[in-house]
């Protein structure tokens, strides 16, 4: 009898020992934000030379979609933001753009709980020089995808 008794309360123990939430500090995974129609736009006939950034964000981690757009201007600081059609979420351009072929694009939740920045060049992006205005255009094939992590 006192075996059992004794099993008993070490078996309930050890289940409350399981069963009870963890104090760790665990990071959550985050799924890559989804950037899809995006587009560019260089405009340079006039200075300071001028960049029109567009594209439909998906969030899969708060299943949001919103529109982002921004015009950036050469000499604008890399940590101006712009707000998406969903002010949650913001763009800027760390660096800057000084090239619409090659430049960082970050996209950030306004409250801080994510952030991401990916480069914009290569193969997907793909741009068409022109004599009109804009002077280049160019769109990505596929859907550009930017890997988040908690930011706060």
């Amino acid at each position: 009898m006192k075996t059992t008794i004794i099993s008993t309360a070490l078996l309930a123990a050890a289940s409350t020992t399981l069963a009870a939430p963890s104090t760790g500090n665990f990071k959550r995974a985050f799924q890559s934000l989804e950037l899809k129609n995006f587009w560019g736009n260089l405009y340079s006939q006039e200075l300071p030379t001028g960049y029109n950034i567009g594209f439909a964000l998906n969030d899969p981690n708060t299943n949001v979609d919103t529109d982002c757009d921004a015009f950036w201007s050469q000499g604008q600081a890399g940590t101006l933001m712009f707000n998406c059609s969903n002010p949650a979420y913001q763009i800027n351009f760390p660096s800057g753009i000084s090239d619409i072929e090659d430049f960082v694009l970050r996209v950030s939740r306004a409250d801080g709980t994510e952030a991401g920045q990916n480069t914009v060049s290569g193969d997907d992006w793909q741009c068409t020089k022109h004599d009109g205005y804009p002077e280049e255009t160019c769109k990505w094939v596929g859907v550009f995808n930017i890997d988040v992590t908690a930011s706060s």
